[in-house]
């Protein structure tokens, strides 16, 4: 059976037309009209959308957009392929009639023999599922390139910065540069065509650099479950002294190179054995604080990578910071305070490295660097050992630090990488599933559109988030971030759980969620901020009058050169002096409500209010 016998067999088919061939196919000596023909692919397309609809309804109980698309856009492209060919097979026999009249008027059924209703099968195949299915691919194909061509017009007009080098700015001199120190040099030494292999001698100068800052976290011995609330406490020397000893005694696989050479003398002095065994690692750490201390700092990111891009140093910085943090604990039980100073300082310089990385996650572990900075200088400050030279300085080092320009850079980053990324998906096969295939071939498949689609939602969605952020900068210093924060969380939780699945949105219900939360973090880090800047002040105030003041105003401007607000509320923060000598200090927290300084009020219960950890006070948990 030819194909044209087939398309003929089918058009006059009444089956085919449930019963309704009269109102659909001419009379047989009688040619199809381009109208008839289109008026078969509207209603067909219209049918489509109908039972579109029903099935977005009895699914997700609302209609889904991309369902009626879909299916409707193939609906569309079937009738128009099956219809138009039946048309023209059918006005080739018109014309036949007509030429020789002697001609059977009439189509006559095949006979039923079983290959040819398998090849009658192959030709509905070919033409019924498999040309729509292509054509539904090469106009969604276009249909996404098109809306990202668009969106990035549109947004580029507005001002938004759509490329890392945009975002970078120019070039930092070397010399002026902490990521470009040879120290950080290893973390990035890879071939850019492969993220997991590198040469052997980088990968051992990681190795290296990790040997040095390495710290025996894992040896501490578990703390003890508490019956009651406890005051927070500086570092535990013994322990950590107890865990230097064991690790030297019993190395494990991945403990530093020098566990199995180093000997420590005998027990007595846990500020000694640990500043020993710090030792090992001075030059590195030294290093890391020289560049730390430069104006600026760009790591060399592979940006071309996108969602690729390695980021060792994160985690390598933060070995970093905890081994600063442990040598100013020492270096204050040993009485040598300008040493611990430097300590302190260095760890928010660490910290502060990732002020200019544009992604998320660098600016999240900066205020997780932050948090662990403030808890540094906070061993200082429950002591009374810091000077007051010290802490101004503490203060105007503190006053460069903002968390909320942080977090906008980092999602304008997020949004350039995952457009880079999505970009390197479609331009280099080996991203795809089956590598070695090119899109040409794939495409019959793969709508790549659909990428497109989601790139296009991500972007717009990454816009919409950038423009709430810097309206929350404005507004939350007029308002407080609190009522701001509250009101964006059940916004976004009521949008994530509701957005159904959608082929055009499903990277994007992928990788956004984990963001909501983050401005939060930001506001908790600029809180836990303010907080140290004031806590300075109020020790300044103490070493040069005795005793803490009756009230923060008696600060400004001697000790502070004006008032710090309260950012969750845009109020003064709640202050009193207390009869042991210290005072309570506290922000209302994520919620705005004043809980009385209380953190939590119950083991592992909700964080209620922000303060700051004074000796003489159990809570349960602590702010940093």
């Amino acid at each position: 059976m030819t194909l044209p016998a087939f398309l003929n067999a089918v058009a006059d088919s009444n089956f085919v037309w449930l019963g309704g061939k009269r109102f659909v196919v001419p009379a047989v000596n009688a040619r199809w009209s381009a109208q008839r023909v289109l008026s078969i692919v509207a209603v067909h397309t219209a049918l489509a959308v109908l039972l579109a609809l029903g099935i977005s309804l009895a699914i997700a109980s609302q209609p889904l957009g991309w369902l009626v698309w879909l299916l409707g856009l193939f609906a569309a492209c079937q009738s128009l392929v099956m219809a138009g060919l039946m048309a023209v097979c059918w006005n080739q026999r018109v014309t036949r009639l007509n030429q020789n009249p002697d001609l059977p008027s009439g189509q006559q059924p095949p006979p039923f023999r079983l290959g040819l209703w398998a090849l009658g099968l192959v030709y509905f195949v070919l033409l019924g599922i498999f040309t729509p299915l292509a054509m539904v691919v090469t106009v969604e194909n276009m249909h996404g390139q098109l809306a990202w061509n668009h969106t990035r017009t549109r947004l580029s007009a507005q001002g938004e910065r759509l490329t890392i080098r945009e975002i970078l700015g120019p070039e930092i001199p070397a010399n002026e540069n902490a990521g470009a120190a040879q120290v950080f040099a290893p973390f990035f030494d890879y071939p850019r065509e492969s993220t997991s292999q590198a040469r052997p001698e980088i990968t051992n100068a990681i190795a290296r650099f990790r040997d040095a800052v390495m710290t025996p976290g894992d040896y501490l011995p578990e703390k003890p479950k508490r019956k009651s609330p406890e005051p927070r406490q500086p570092e535990n020397l013994a322990d950590w002294s107890a865990a230097y000893r064991k690790m030297l005694a019993q190395p494990k696989p991945d403990s530093p190179s020098w566990a199995t050479t180093l000997k420590l003398p005998a027990p007595g002095d846990p500020a000694r054995d640990v500043l020993t065994c710090l030792a090992m690692g001075d030059s590195v750490v030294a290093e890391v604080c020289a560049a730390a201390a430069l104006p600026r700092s760009q790591f060399p990111l592979h940006w071309d990578q996108g969602f690729d891009v390695l980021l060792q140093h994160l985690a390598n910085m933060k070995s970093v910071e905890i081994n600063l943090k442990l040598r100013c604990a020492a270096h204050l039980a040993a009485g040598e305070t300008d040493a611990a100073f430097a300590d302190a300082t260095n760890v928010l310089n660490v910290a502060e490295l990732f002020r200019e990385e544009p992604l998320l996650i660098s600016q999240l572990v900066r205020i997780a660097g932050g948090a662990l900075a403030t808890g540094t200088l906070w061993q200082g400050l429950v002591q009374h050992r810091w000077s007051d030279a010290q802490l101004a300085v503490f203060q105007d080092r503190l006053a460069r630090v903002d968390y909320h320009a942080g977090m906008i850079l980092g999602f304008e980053g997020e949004r350039v990488c995952s457009a880079t990324g999505l970009d390197r998906l479609l331009s280099n096969p080996s991203q795809l599933p089956f590598e070695g295939v090119g899109l040409h071939r794939l495409a019959i498949l793969v709508p790549f559109g659909l990428l497109r689609q989601n790139q296009v939602a991500i972007a717009n969605y990454y816009t919409e988030y950038l423009h709430e952020l810097r309206a929350l900068q404005t507004n939350g210093l007029q308002t407080g971030f609190a009522p701001l924060l509250q009101v964006r969380a059940h916004r976004e939780e009521i949008r994530w759980e509701r957005m159904p699945y959608s082929p055009f949105t499903v990277l994007l219900k992928m990788l956004v969620p984990a963001t909501v939360r983050a401005e939060a973090k930001a506001a908790r880090g600029q809180t836990m901020n303010y907080l140290s800047r004031i806590v300075c002040a109020l020790e300044r105030h103490r070493l040069a009058h005795g005793s803490y003041p009756e009230t923060l105003d008696a600060l400004v401007p001697a000790f502070l050169p004006k008032p710090l607000l309260d950012p969750m509320n845009a109020k003064p923060f709640q202050y009193h002096r207390t009869d042991d000598g210290w005072f309570v200090l506290y922000s209302v927290g994520e919620d705005g409500k004043d809980d009385g300084g209380v953190f939590r009020a119950q083991a592992k219960g909700p964080i209620l209010d922000w303060p700051w950890p004074v000796p003489t006070r159990a809570d349960e948990g602590s702010l940093f």
